[in-house]
């Protein structure tokens, strides 16, 4: 059996998913779209994010 750690906590989300590419490829094996991401921002909370747009 795997271990797998819980996407709950930032620190593992962030490790997970900071590499445009890893994001970009689970994105497609997980919904099958095709990203093209122009801007990465790390180290904000989501809702500073949303203030961005």
């Amino acid at each position: 059996m795997k271990h797998v750690a819980s996407l709950h906590y930032g620190v593992i989300f962030k490790k997970a998913f900071c590499d445009p590419i890893i994001f970009k490829a689970f994105v497609k094996d997980m919904l099958n779209i095709e990203l093209e991401i122009d801007q990465e921002v790390t180290g904000l909370s989501l809702t500073e994010i949303e203030s961005l747009t």
